[in-house]
């Protein structure tokens, strides 16, 4: 009989890069284990607020769920304020579901989701993609006056809780050795008790079909949560309206979610509205086909662990064109494509140019991207030390520094 597996996360539909996390250890681990999702839920019993509140404390409980496929559980949090409160275990709700599991694991872009194995003294292993400070950098330019006071409150609380849950952790894998870096600097975790393991990439369905590329017409294609200030997608659409100057057959691809008003005022405003468009979430066919029709992936962010969507766009043989963000730095080579200054719009259009007005730069370095993929992040490769980290986790208590 297969051992239950219960991987703590975030709730898994409103996170680009950590639902793809998520759903990757899923899959990977169904085969030896029986996985479950579990993540603290914000399920609302009344619409008065203060009830609310009191209802889900006092009241909530965990349900039982499927997302996709997946099996999840959802624990009511007493106050889903910040990720602070999120998963503190307020009348042992958490402890009645860990009970009935064997194997723990957490995944998340933060580590806050594994606090209730820590509490209950579970061995649990984390992949981590990037540290919660840097998660909230940008973030926080936006937060309105309640939430800046609440992350006034609350920051320096997530980011002990965060340090101690990676140091009692059994073993940390970061999504990339940008994050591993970072995790030491902040932490002063030593490094050899951290494992880079980047994101699986499935080969065999990100595949490239040159054929699909448009001969009339050029396509830049940028996939993410484009509306989260990280992205900065305002910078990739200065850079589009300069890229025009020079090549007019050109558009831009933005798929993700439904755009902000910031965004489509400045489409708007630089007159390039023909030569944008946005695409709300498409399932993975659908997706892959957009990457095949376009002819450079494009990462105009301030701060990434990785970029998933990006490691996918390679696969499918893409150039790219990024900015030194992090993570991104790992898999941008010389050879497939290039690495920019962070909120550079001039020198940003100059190397999409590049690529886009040199039809052999352009296949060179498609062929270079697939080749990466293929040796260094295919599915086949990575599955592996999940599965042998998870194995080797124990059932016993563990002693919390």
């Amino acid at each position: 009989m297969k051992e239950k597996l219960l991987i703590t996360t975030l709730p898994p539909a409103y996170y680009g890069g950590i639902l793809s996390m998520m759903s990757a250890v899923y899959d990977i681990t169904s085969n030896d284990f029986k996985p479950t999702l579990a993540f603290a839920s914000e399920r609302r019993f009344s619409n008065n607020k203060i009830l609310n509140i009191l209802l889900k404390i006092f009241k909530g409980d965990s349900y039982n769920e499927e997302f996709r496929g997946m099996n999840c559980i959802s624990v009511d949090c007493g106050i889903c304020i910040h990720d602070a409160l999120n998963y503190v275990d307020i009348k042992g709700k958490w402890s009645n579901v860990l009970d009935e599991y064997d194997k723990f694991f957490c995944v998340g872009g933060s580590a806050h989701s594994a606090l209730p194995l820590m509490k209950n003294k579970k061995e649990y292993s984390i992949w981590i993609a990037t540290p919660y400070l840097d998660d909230r950098i940008d973030r926080q330019k936006k937060f309105t006056i309640l939430q800046k006071t609440l992350e006034f409150i609350f920051l320096k609380i997530a980011i002990k809780q965060e340090e101690k849950i990676l140091k009692n952790a059994a073993h940390i894998l970061a999504l990339s050795k940008y994050t591993k870096q970072k995790l030491i600097e902040y932490y002063n975790i030593s490094s050899d008790t951290i494992k880079v393991v980047p994101y699986p990439i499935d080969v065999d369905e990100f595949v490239p079909m040159y054929e699909k590329r448009s001969t009339n017409r050029k396509q830049i294609i940028f996939t993410a949560r484009y509306n989260d200030p990280r992205k900065n997608t305002q910078m990739l659409i200065r850079a589009h309206q300069k890229v025009l100057r020079n090549i007019s057959n050109v558009k831009l691809i933005l798929i993700g979610e439904n755009p902000s008003e910031d965004l489509k005022e400045l489409v708007h405003k630089l007159h390039i509205s023909e030569h944008v468009e946005f695409i709300n979430r498409l399932n993975k066919e659908s997706l892959v086909e957009y990457y095949q029709s376009s002819d450079v992936f494009v990462l105009p962010s301030n701060q990434e662990g990785l970029c998933i969507s990006a490691l996918e766009g390679l696969s499918c043989g893409l150039p790219i064109v990024s900015t030194k963000c992090g993570g991104p730095e790992e898999f941008v080579l010389k050879s497939n494509g290039f690495l920019t200054p962070l909120d550079d719009s001039d020198v940003f259009s100059e190397r999409i140019i590049e690529i886009l007005s040199n039809s052999n730069l352009q296949n060179k370095m498609s062929e270079a991207s697939r080749k990466l993929i293929r040796d260094k992040y295919s599915k086949q490769k990575i599955s592996k030390l999940f599965l042998d980290v998870i194995k080797e986790s124990g059932e016993t208590e563990k002693k919390i520094e």
